[in-house]
């Protein structure tokens, strides 16, 4: 604590000191503490085709589990088959409103599988597939 030397100056401090504290006191908790500035978000990189397909596999398998947990339950008995079918999303759902939410879901299964034909099907196309077009593109040695 600094006290001044003149005694006009420190009655003066004192009360500057005891107005910013009741002005603190009178703030809400949260415009006290204040957060440091936020950065501006930095824009996302596109991931490549290994990410992706990281990714993907990933979710692939934690579903898989999660059903596979399921099916074990079910088996068990822990829970009956209709829950089952509402936990994994193939039984019928209540908070569903559409009419005809089954044929839309049946046509969103068939174009997932045909999206994933589809990128098979180009797998064989890409560049590493090259050795199985022929050998005429292949250098040979002559001896």
């Amino acid at each position: 604590m600094v006290n001044c030397r003149d005694k006009a100056r420190e009655k003066q401090r004192q009360k500057t000191l005891k107005r910013k504290a009741e002005e603190l006191a009178l703030r809400p908790e949260i415009e006290r503490r204040r957060k440091a500035p936020e950065k501006p978000e930095k824009p996302k990189r596109k991931k490549t085709g290994k990410q992706r397909q990281a990714v993907q596999t990933k979710e692939d398998m934690d579903e898989l589990t999660n059903e596979y947990r399921l099916l074990k339950k079910l088996k068990r008995g822990v829970i009956d088959e209709d829950e089952y079918e509402k936990l994994t999303g193939f039984g019928e759902s209540d908070d569903e409103d559409s009419s005809d939410g089954g044929d839309s879901d049946l046509d969103e299964r068939k174009e997932r599988g045909n999206k994933v034909l589809k990128k098979i099907k180009q797998k064989g196309k890409a560049k590493g597939s090259r050795r199985f077009e022929g050998r005429s593109k292949q250098k040979t040695r002559r001896r």
